[in-house]
C-alpha cells in the first residue's frame, strides 16, 4: 500500500469538500434566501425547503431604508434577530455566554440605533434551523452533534444565510457558512503539544499516547499532533476507543484523549500520576473525576479559562460577576465571543449601509483581525472566506479542577506555536 504524505492526503481532503460544497452552492444558488429587495424576501419558507418544479411569479419588495441604511430579514426599525443553534453538548453555557453579550451590548445602546434579540429553538437543531430560518438575519452555531452540524451547515451554505461557529474541524473552513471564528482543532492540539514541549513536559525523541474516538474532530486533532511531532521528532501512538491501548500507555509523559468525557475519565483514572491526560472541552465532565484523576488532566480550549488574566477574558468575568455569575460553564466565554463577533459584522454592515444578509457576507472579508485582547486573539474570518484558513491560530490550556468556577482553572492566556502558519505550507 502506498501512503501519501499526511499533509498532501489533509490537501486532497479539504479540497473534494471544496468541491462537493462549489456544487452544492452551484445547484442552489438560484433559490437561495434572499435579503429583502429580493423577490423572495418575504417567502415563509427556506429554500432548501423547496421543491424542484415550476416557480411561483413572487412579489417584489423595495428594501427597507433606515437612515439610509439598507435592511433585510431579520431586521426592523428597532431590532436585529440572530438565531442561536446550539445542542445540549454543545451548550455548557454557550447560550448564557451570548445572551450575556446581548444584554450587554443592548445596554449600551444597541448595533445601528437598533436592539439585538437573540432567537432560539429547541436541541433538535434542523428543525429550529427551518423554524428560525426566515426570520433572523443569521446564525451563530453551537452543536457538538457531528451528524447533525454538518447537515445544517451543508443547508446553511446552500441557503447562503451568514453564521459564525467559534468550533471547528479544517474541512468546516470550505464551507460558505458557518464561518469558524475560532481555532480547528488540529490548531489546539498544535499549539497545546509545542506547550508541553516548550515546558518541557515531552522531550525530542519520546513518544506520547492517543486514545481517539476516530470522529472527524479526533481526526482533525490527531492530525495537527502528527504534524507537530513529526517535525519535533516525536513519536505518536494511537489507540482507537474500546480497544485495550498499548502497555507502554502508563509510562509515557503525556496521552491525549481524543473522545467522550467517560472515555478521558477512565483515562485519567487508571494512568499514573506521572503520565499528563489530555483533552478538549467536548471530552471533558468535571462531575466524572476524582480530585486525583483532575490533578493530572488538562484540557484545551478555544478561549483563556475563567479566571484568566487575559484581557479580554477578565473583561468579561467582570461582566459575569456584574450579572451576579460565579460560576459560568466551560463554554459561557465562547458564546460571548461568538456574540463579539457578530457585532464587529454588524458594525461593518451598518458603515456600509446594509443590514442585510449580502452586507454581513461581505464583512466577513473586510472587518479585518479583531484586537489581540479579545478572547479569541486577533481572529480574522477573513482568513477564512479567502484562503481557507483559521480565522486564529492561537488557543488556551486549563488545568482540570472540579472545584473551581465553570470546573478549571487556567494554565495559560492565549498561546500559539511558533511556526504553525508552515502547517498550510
Amino acid at each position: 500500500m502506498i501512503t501519501l504524505p499526511r499533509r498532501r492526503v489533509w490537501k486532497t481532503m479539504l479540497m473534494c469538500s471544496a468541491l462537493v460544497i462549489t456544487a452544492a452552492m452551484s445547484t442552489s444558488a438560484c433559490t437561495g434566501p434572499r435579503d429583502a429587495g429580493d423577490p423572495l424576501a418575504t417567502s415563509t419558507v427556506l429554500p432548501s425547503e423547496l421543491q424542484p418544479g415550476p416557480v411561483a411569479s413572487p412579489t417584489s419588495q423595495a428594501p427597507v431604508t433606515q437612515p439610509g441604511v439598507a435592511t433585510g430579514p431579520g431586521v426592523s426599525n428597532t431590532e436585529i434577530a440572530i438565531g442561536a443553534l446550539v445542542d445540549a453538548g454543545g451548550d455548557r453555557g454557550f447560550s448564557s455566554g451570548l445572551s450575556l453579550w446581548a444584554s450587554s451590548v443592548n445596554n449600551d445602546g444597541g448595533v445601528c440605533g437598533r436592539k439585538v434579540r437573540i432567537d432560539t429553538g429547541g436541541s433538535d437543531v434542523q428543525a429550529a434551523y427551518l423554524e428560525m430560518g426566515p426570520s433572523v438575519l443569521g446564525f451563530v452555531m453551537s452543536v457538538e452533534n457531528e451528524s447533525a452540524r454538518s447537515s445544517v451547515a451543508r443547508t446553511m451554505s446552500a441557503d447562503q444565510i451568514p453564521a459564525v461557529a467559534v468550533a471547528g474541524i479544517a474541512v468546516d473552513l470550505f464551507q460558505t457558512s458557518p464561518v469558524v471564528i475560532g481555532p480547528t482543532r488540529d490548531v489546539m492540539a498544535i499549539n497545546t503539544l509545542d506547550h508541553l514541549v516548550q515546558a518541557k513536559a515531552v522531550g525530542a525523541a519520546e513518544s506520547i499516547g492517543v486514545i481517539s474516538d476516530e470522529s472527524p474532530a479526533a481526526q482533525d486533532a490527531l492530525a495537527g499532533l502528527r504534524w507537530y511531532a513529526a517535525s519535533a521528532g516525536i513519536d505518536v501512538i494511537v489507540a482507537a476507543t474500546g480497544k485495550t491501548p498499548p502497555p507502554n500507555f502508563p509510562s509515557l509523559p503525556v496521552v491525549f484523549s481524543l473522545a467522550a468525557p467517560a472515555t478521558t475519565a477512565d483515562l485519567a483514572a487508571a494512568l499514573p500520576a506521572s503520565t499528563l491526560v489530555v483533552t478538549d472541552v467536548n471530552g471533558y465532565d468535571p462531575t466524572l473525576l476524582s480530585a486525583a484523576s483532575a490533578a493530572h488532566l488538562q484540557v484545551m480550549l478555544p478561549t483563556p479559562a475563567y479566571g484568566s488574566d487575559h484581557p479580554g477574558a477578565a473583561a468579561v468575568a467582570k461582566v459575569l460577576l456584574a450579572e451576579g455569575i460565579s460560576s459560568p460553564g466551560p463554554m459561557t466565554f465562547s458564546g460571548y465571543a461568538a456574540g463579539a463577533a457578530w457585532q464587529r459584522l454588524l458594525t461593518a454592515a451598518c458603515e456600509g449601509s446594509s443590514l442585510t444578509r449580502e452586507g454581513i457576507r461581505s464583512a466577513f472579508s473586510t472587518i479585518g483581525p479583531a484586537s489581540l485582547e479579545s478572547m479569541l486573539g486577533a481572529s480574522d474570518p477573513g482568513r477564512v472566506v479567502s484562503a481557507n484558513r483559521p480565522a486564529t491560530v492561537t488557543s488556551a490550556l486549563a488545568q482540570a479542577d472540579p472545584t473551581a468556577p465553570s470546573g478549571m482553572t487556567p494554565l495559560t492566556g492565549l498561546i500559539s506555536a511558533e511556526n504553525i502558519e508552515k502547517y498550510w505550507s
